[in-house]
């Protein structure tokens, strides 16, 4: 009888120690994911933190303006052109008030 006991509890322990050595071994592989997927996080946070800047430099207003002038063609607006747009808009309205609102912008 003692003899049984003592073959379950090696039977048991033997086991037990795969157990220990599965658990442990699983340990050490998500340990490592866990480590590369960190990295990762890192890389991208870094990329993210680039694109931020390069986004800012890009989006400021001298350089909207200077691709705008240099790859788009356009011109800084100055008085007599929003007088033309003024313009061009009452003759096609033919209103009394329009017409009134550009001669005053014209004495101006």
């Amino acid at each position: 009888m003692l003899r049984i006991f003592n073959v379950i509890l090696l039977g048991f322990l033997i086991y037990s120690a795969f157990q220990l050595v599965g658990i442990r071994y699983k340990s050490r592989q998500d340990y490592s994911k866990l480590a590369l997927l960190k990295k990762q996080t890192s890389d991208m946070n870094d990329e993210y933190t680039k694109l931020l800047l390069e986004e800012g430099t890009f989006s400021s207003k001298m350089v909207l303006s200077d691709y705008a002038i240099t790859k788009l063609g356009f011109i800084q607006a100055d008085k007599s052109h929003i007088i033309e747009m003024l313009k061009s808009i009452c003759y096609k309205e033919y209103s009394e008030e329009c017409v009134l609102a550009t001669a005053g912008n014209l004495n101006n």
